[in-house]
């Protein structure tokens, strides 16, 4: 594996092409702190940036066969990621109407402690986000619905 290390951008696709995942591994080590700093910027969440990094180098994968080693792989990552970005900001203005809904909802959670029934509740967000076509990310429910919340609501 140390080997790889001194190899070329353009001699880790032609790898990855093949279907070579110590090459995949190598080009992750290569950029993917890079690339995570760069979403933290445009994103302003950690855990949004790390989901995004994640589906890049899975689309990466998945596309492995179409590559040009000849192209260069820093900026076709570089642009993928950002247009990643942009496909998540575009999917979250279409889910407002979702967020908006859920939000009420965590709302009556914290503040209608008297008459409402907090697994209902958490329960009848859940079937409404999945019976939606605009299903939320999971780090959008946890920003909702922290984590301590959600144990407290299923122990």
């Amino acid at each position: 594996m140390a080997a790889y290390s001194t190899y070329t951008d353009p001699e880790l696709v032609a790898l990855l092409k093949q279907g070579d995942q110590t090459a995949f591994e190598q080009l992750y080590r290569n950029y993917s702190v890079r690339i995570l700093k760069r979403l933290v910027r445009l994103l302003k969440d950690e855990e949004t940036a790390k989901e995004i990094l994640q589906d890049v180098y899975l689309k990466i994968w998945e596309k492995r066969e179409g590559l040009d080693p000849e192209q260069s792989f820093r900026s076709f990552l570089f642009r993928m990621a950002e247009n990643m970005v942009m496909d998540f900001f575009r999917k979250a203005a279409s889910n407002k109407k979702m967020m908006d809904h859920l939000i009420a909802v965590s709302t009556e959670l914290y503040y209608d402690d008297e008459s409402v029934n907090v697994g209902t509740t958490y329960n009848d967000v859940l079937h409404a986000a999945k019976t939606s076509d605009h299903f939320p990310t999971p780090s959008a429910i946890s920003r909702i619905f922290p984590v301590h919340q959600l144990q407290e609501m299923h122990p």
